[in-house]
C-alpha cells in the first residue's frame, strides 16, 4: 500500500483543502450559489415565501422607481407617491402568499399600487366634499368679499337666476 503524505495536523495529502466527505454533497461555493439580484421574479418569491427577506430586498429594488413613478402620476404629490408606494409593498409583502406562480410578478404589484392610489383619490374626493364653506371667510376671487355678502346681493328678481332655476326645475322632470 502507497503511504499517503501527511502535514502536520495528521492528515493526508488527499484530505488537504477538502472538507467534503466522500460520500456527502458537495457543498456549493459562493461561486456556484446563483446571486439574488440575477434570479427572476418568480423564484425570488418563492424564496421569499420560504422565509428568505433579502430575496423580497431584491423585489422591492427592481420595481420601486415603477411604482412610485406610477403613483406620483396618480396623485401629483412626491410625498403622497412615496407613501403610497411604501403602503404597496407592505400590502404586497403580506399578500405574497396568495401571488399565483406563473403570473408576471410586476402586473400584480401594478394592480396593488393602482388600486392603492384609487383609494387615496377617492378619499380625497370625499374630504373635499366634506369641506364646508364658511359665511363669514372670504369667497375665492372676490377681493375679500364674504359669502354671505354675495348671497344677501343676489336678488330673488334676476332674471338669469329665474331661468337658472327653470331649467333646473325642467331637468328633474324630465329625469
Amino acid at each position: 500500500m502507497a503511504q499517503r503524505e501527511s502535514n502536520s495536523t495528521g492528515r493526508s495529502g488527499a484530505e488537504k483543502g477538502s472538507p467534503v466527505l466522500a460520500h456527502s454533497q458537495p457543498v456549493p461555493t459562493q461561486a456556484q450559489t446563483p446571486r439574488l439580484d440575477s434570479l427572476n421574479d418568480e423564484d425570488l418569491v418563492r424564496r421569499t415565501t420560504g422565509g428568505d427577506s433579502d430575496a423580497y430586498a431584491i423585489l422591492v429594488e427592481r420595481y420601486q422607481g415603477r411604482v412610485f413613478n406610477l403613483l406620483a402620476r396618480m396623485c401629483g404629490s412626491q410625498e403622497e407617491a412615496e407613501d403610497l408606494a411604501q403602503d404597496t409593498f407592505m400590502q404586497a409583502y403580506r399578500a405574497l402568499s396568495s401571488f399565483k406562480l406563473g403570473s408576471k410578478f410586476y402586473t400584480w404589484l401594478f394592480r396593488i399600487a393602482v388600486n392603492k392610489g384609487l383609494s387615496r383619490r377617492r378619499q380625497d374626493g370625499r374630504r373635499r366634499t366634506h369641506e364646508v364653506a364658511r359665511l363669514d371667510a372670504p369667497a375665492a376671487g372676490t377681493d375679500d368679499q364674504t359669502l354671505s355678502a354675495i348671497v344677501a346681493e343676489r336678488d330673488p328678481s334676476d332674471p338669469a337666476r329665474q331661468l337658472d332655476k327653470e331649467l333646473i326645475r325642467q331637468r328633474v322632470r324630465k329625469d
